[in-house]
């Protein structure tokens, strides 16, 4: 995420000031085990910059930042083996692919 957010700012400051001093994050969650980033202005590279972190957050686990994958069942979340959680380890699933 932090990463994402240097390399949007940086992508932002390179817009025109009319258009810099409109632009703020809406919301930045997980939904679906991934990272979810809105923001109230889009270009090409703004929209590539926030696609790519989205990507990237289904094979990074939320609590270390070790490589993860999406496990879950009804609720979804990114995970590395040593976090994934109690019931997922004694009902594992099929991790789910993007």
């Amino acid at each position: 995420l932090l990463e994402a957010s240097i390399k949007l700012e940086n992508q932002i400051k390179q817009l025109p000031e009319e258009l810099r001093q409109d632009i703020v994050a809406g919301q930045v969650k997980e939904k679906y085990g991934t990272l979810r980033f809105y923001i109230s202005y889009y270009t090409e590279e703004l929209d590539e910059i926030i696609d790519d972190a989205e990507k990237k957050s289904a094979c990074v686990c939320e609590t270390c930042g070790n490589q993860g994958t999406i496990r879950g069942h009804s609720w979804l979340y990114c995970a590395c083996d040593e976090h994934t959680l109690d019931i997922d380890k004694q009902n594992p699933s099929k991790p789910v692919t993007s």
